[in-house]
């Protein structure tokens, strides 16, 4: 039977601390750290205006939509492609994101300026336009 000296307990909670500091990094990079955040009170689904609170979360490599009112939906698009440039929110700007979700293909495209931003989703025969409220990065 072996003892546990002080050196091995303290090799034992530095790999602990390495595995959670791990962990964390793998966890925060699954939205890079210019995420785009958006909120939005406002849908229009086909021509069809609703009422609907969302979140949307916008990292290099996936589009993140809670829909935080009614049931709550959360999608996630897989984003393949990005285009367009727009470093400044309060200037007028696209981009536009290639998507893919469950086997099908898609675009978003966000546009505007801070005052008037809105959010274009189009997969298969929907289209779905959000009026953002709020626009940051995180």
């Amino acid at each position: 039977m072996r003892l546990i000296t002080i050196a091995d307990s303290f090799k034992m909670m530095t790999m602990k601390y390495f595995l959670i500091s791990l962990f964390l990094v793998v966890m925060t990079e699954s939205y890079s750290q210019n995420a785009v955040h958006l909120t939005s009170e406002r849908l229009t689904l086909n021509d069809q205006s609703i009422d609907i609170t969302s979140e949307i979360i916008i990292s290099d490599t996936i589009l993140v939509w809670d829909q935080t009112s009614g049931e709550g939906y959360r999608l996630e698009f897989d984003i393949t492609n990005v285009g367009g440039n727009w470093s400044n929110v309060d200037n007028r700007g696209k981009r536009t994101y290639a998507l893919s979700v469950q086997g099908q293909e898609g675009t978003a495209v966000l546009k505007g300026a801070r005052s008037s931003v809105q959010l274009k989703i189009a997969v298969g025969q929907d289209e779905y336009v959000l009026a953002v409220d709020n626009i940051s990065y995180r």
